[in-house]
Order: structure tokens, then C-alpha cells, then sequence
């Protein structure tokens, strides 16, 4: 049962309107990334926006905070809401609390569950709780991606290269809208802008990763089809320090009569080793850029989550 805060009675109503208003409770979160406040000017909010006291609280105690950061993020949330309210959104503070649970997180999902409510964050460990108790999430972290240009492999763009990138190799650069566009062979190139191709599009949970290479250069790891290798193209090992060419020929051995049967030219089996035929079956190792194997590495991350 959901109470008042600092109240005792279970018969009062709560502020929080039904579920088909499409009212939302806003998190913490949300208030100091502060694009609620343009999201909800330009009309696409999903409805009333309900803040809990509890949240308020959350964001006065952040904003007395001792650390500079935490204080300077706590501040900008709470002139956050004050833009809010200059600019007529509609939003409203509720008293409704869940004494029995101290975690705001945890009031939030179950004042959502309870009256069947949106829960508005840009958490991620709040969207994925939420989303297992049964709570519909809206995660402007999910808007900004889903509003975002796409982008396919083969496009062209310019970009500049603005660090060095994780792996060996790399460079990394960033969209207007902060999409992270790794740089095959770029991390020469720091400071440039560069006129990159697109190879790959890779989603992650915070977003879309780009993968490129500069105009003119040709992905590595790509497009060297490896080829068996000919008997003459396989080194020959030299023995006892000379070569095949420098070893003198043998003739046949006399025969000697031994049990009676000929040892003849035909009868001899040459001892010499012979080459190791299973490397004309070896095949060059294909090299793996460094960009591919980060690749690879978030693709099994992805499969794994």
C-alpha cells in the first residue's frame, strides 16, 4: 500500500493519477542530464511529469554535496526544474512515499508497479530492474538513439581523429551527437580531419559504435585470400650445413649376394628425408587488424548479455 509521506493512514488517496493519464515519475537521473527539459518544450513528453518529495530530496543532498562535480550536477538539476516551470511544462511534486523502503530506486518501481505508471531515467540498472518487475521504462538514452541519423557501411563523412583509440592502430573520433567513430589506422593521424568510409555499424547498449578507414587505405585483415604454396616456394632445410646442391650423389651399392638377393639400383630406397609434404598444405596466417578484434570482442559481450 502506498502512504503520504510522513503519514500513518492507508486510506488517503494518493496523488499519482491513474495509468491512462500516461503521467510519468521522474528519476533523479533524469532531472540532472537536463534534456528532459528541451524534450518536454518541444512537446514530446509523455505526459504530466510527476516528481516524488523523495527524488527532490535525492537532489538537494547531491547538491550540498562536498565534492565540486557532485555538487555542480546537483545544482544544474535543480535549475533544471526551475527552466521547467518557466517554460509551462506540465509537471507536478507528489507526496506519495514507500516508508518501508529506503532506496529511491526501489520507491520508484514499486509506486510505478502499484499504480501502473511510467518510470522516466536515464539509469541503466534502474531500466533493467524495472523492466523485470513489470514496469514500463521510457529511457531518453533509448530516444536519443532511436532519433539519431543512420548511418550504413559504405557511407563517406569527414571526421575528426580526436585520440588514440583502445587497440594498436586506432584512432577514435566523434559525431555532432557523440557517436564514437573508431579509425582503422589513424592513430597517426590525431589532430586531422580525415574523410573516412564506414565498414561497420555496431549497436551497444549505450549507443552505436562506427567503424572506418581512411579513403584510399584498405581495410587489413580484408580481402588477401590466402593460396596454397608450390613445392618450389617452400624453402628447403639444410642438412649438416650444406644444401641439397652441394650434397653428392651416391651411386648404387655392389651387390653383394646377401640371402641370395640382388642388390641392385632398383632394390635401393633412398634414406635421404624427404620434404614434409604437409607444407604445401600450410596456409599464411591471415592477419586480424586491430579494429576486428575489437569487433569481435563486443560482439561477444553482446551475445553474452
Amino acid at each position: 500500500m502506498i502512504f503520504k509521506r510522513n503519514s500513518d493512514k492507508s486510506d488517503e488517496p494518493s496523488s499519482i493519477p491513474s495509468a491512462q493519464s500516461g503521467a510519468a515519475l521522474v528519476d533523479t537521473s533524469v532531472i540532472i542530464d537536463a534534456r528532459i527539459a528541451d524534450i518536454a518544450k518541444a512537446g514530446f513528453a509523455p505526459g504530466k511529469l510527476l516528481i516524488p518529495r523523495f527524488v527532490l530530496a535525492e537532489l538537494q543532498n547531491i547538491a550540498d554535496s562536498s565534492d565540486a562535480m557532485r555538487r555542480g550536477r546537483g545544482r544544474r538539476g535543480l535549475e533544471t526544474l526551475n527552466t521547467m516551470r518557466d517554460n509551462g511544462v506540465d509537471m507536478e511534486v507528489i507526496e506519495d512515499d514507500v516508508s518501508d523502503i529506503p532506496e529511491v530506486d526501489a520507491k520508484l518501481v514499486r509506486l510505478g508497479r502499484t499504480h501502473g505508471v511510467s518510470v522516466l531515467t536515464t539509469d541503466y540498472n534502474l531500466n533493467r530492474v524495472a523492466s523485470i518487475e513489470g514496469v514500463r521504462v521510457l529511457n531518453i538514452n533509448e530516444l536519443a538513439n532511436a532519433v539519431r541519423p543512420v548511418i550504413l557501411p559504405g557511407e563517406h563523412m569527414q571526421i575528426k581523429v580526436v585520440q588514440p583509440g583502445k587497440e594498436r592502430g586506432q584512432g577514435v573520433g566523434y559525431l555532432a551527437d557523440g557517436t564514437m567513430v573508431v579509425v582503422d589506422s589513424g592513430d597517426k593521424l590525431i589532430g586531422q580531419e580525415v574523410d573516412v568510409e564506414i565498414t561497420r555499424v555496431f549497436q551497444t547498449v549505450a549507443g552505436k559504435m562506427l567503424f572506418s578507414v581512411p579513403q584510399g587505405v584498405k581495410p587489413q585483415g580484408d580481402g588477401k585470400a590466402s593460396r596454397k604454396l608450390t613445392k618450389a616456394e617452400i624453402p628447403q632445410q639444410p642438412s649438416n650445413g650444406r644444401s641439397n646442391g652441394d650434397r653428392p650423389k651416391r651411386g648404387p651399392k655392389p651387390d653383394n649376394g646377401k640371402n641370395g638377393r640382388p642388390q641392385g639400383p632398383k632394390a635401393q630406397t633412398d634414406s635421404r628425408p624427404q620434404p614434409n609434404k604437409d607444407r604445401a598444405e600450410r596456409r599464411p596466417r591471415k592477419r586480424v587488424s586491430p579494429t576486428q578484434r575489437l569487433e569481435d570482442s563486443l560482439l561477444e559481450m553482446t551475445k553474452a548479455e
